[in-house]
């Protein structure tokens, strides 16, 4: 019986696919662990995620080890192991990663966990240990938003559960934090008027600022967005593009002072 981590390269240069090598039960065979190494050469950042991707390969070859000794002995199989609560998120966070869904959220949440403690074992996860780190939550980020990292811990708390890591879903015992009611400002029509009167050194810059308040948009939908997603339905001009922050896709009608203003900035492009 052996076991051993390999890698095999990918078209992307510099890219690694990661997999077990098995040999059990008088056969061979492989496991795509579909885990990946990144081209990390000078960036710090892909290099610590590889040691972590590396970390968790690691713990899944020991998993599967004892697996295979404990079917060929005769025990029980084992669940998949994991040293501590963080690798289990650290999983969760590539699901996200890999669908894009509200990925941004679940970066931000892994990041506050590794910084409010590193290695956080299951047997000291307890509903002290979450209302804690809803405490930290609230002095690091506003409320609506430390309500949202919470709901996503307790969300990750309950898989643990369901994959029967926790003897008990502390979840459902620790209460989420209310959101409250936030007062938007909005700038008044004298105020974009005397903007428009303003004279700005980047006027790229003042453009997208104005292009921003005539259609509603966040600066990261009008960051991204490209001409294409332009278009002209009965002499009616709409953006078709798909919101950053919620993945909604949206089909919103412009006013003509919108339009003149990317008009203005496509002209001054050519």
């Amino acid at each position: 019986m052996n076991i051993r981590l390999r890698k095999r390269e990918l078209k992307e240069k510099g890219r690694y696919a990661l997999y077990l090598d098995i040999y059990a039960y008088q056969k061979q065979w492989q496991e795509n662990l579909k885990l990946y190494l990144e081209n990390d050469k000078g960036n710090p950042t892909l290099r610590q995620m590889n040691k972590q991707t590396m970390s968790v390969a690691e713990k899944i070859k020991v998993g599967r080890l004892f697996q295979i000794q404990n079917d060929v002995f005769g025990f029980k199989q084992l669940e998949k192991i994991y040293r501590t609560f963080n690798e289990f998120f650290y999983e969760l966070w590539q699901e996200r990663e890999r669908t894009g869904i509200n990925f941004d959220s679940w970066d931000s949440v892994s990041k506050h966990l590794n910084n409010f403690n590193e290695n956080i074992p299951f047997t000291h996860l307890t509903e002290r240990y979450l209302e804690e780190f809803k405490a930290y939550l609230l002095t690091k980020v506003k409320n609506n938003t430390a309500s949202q990292y919470f709901n996503i811990m307790k969300h990750a708390v309950h898989e643990a559960f369901r994959r029967k890591l926790l003897r008990e879903d502390l979840a459902k015992r620790v209460k989420s934090i209310k959101t409250v009611d936030t007062k938007r400002e909005f700038l008044t029509k004298g105020e974009i008027e005397s903007q428009i009167q303003t004279e700005c050194w980047y006027d790229v810059l003042k453009q997208t600022f104005l292009f921003s308040c005539f259609t509603r948009l966040r600066w990261s939908d009008v960051n991204k967005l490209v001409w294409k997603e332009i278009q002209i339905i009965n002499e009616v001009h709409y953006i078709a593009f798909t919101q950053k922050k919620t993945k909604d896709a949206e089909l919103l009608p412009i006013s003509e002072i919108a339009v003149k203003t990317i008009r203005r900035k496509k002209r001054r492009r050519r």
